[in-house]
């Protein structure tokens, strides 16, 4: 199991939070990643070794009207 950083992004790309988890190899901590809901891009890390870079999201969620039976 090895530690990977996983860095939150602002629209500036500056960091905005950080992450440490701990993950057998870089496909699980992509897939992890995968599933961060987050507005902007998302970097993960190993050690000084760049794995991912997750793009921004292009915008908010499409609109989804309710249903009414």
């Amino acid at each position: 199991m090895v530690p990977y950083t996983i860095d939150l992004l602002n629209d500036d790309g500056s960091i905005d939070e950080t992450l440490v988890v701990v993950f057998e190899h870089d496909d699980a901590a992509i897939d992890h990643v995968g599933g961060i809901d987050h507005r902007h891009a998302i970097e993960v890390r190993q050690g000084d070794r760049h794995v991912a870079l997750f793009p921004p999201l292009a915008g908010p969620p499409p609109f989804q009207p309710s249903r009414r039976g």
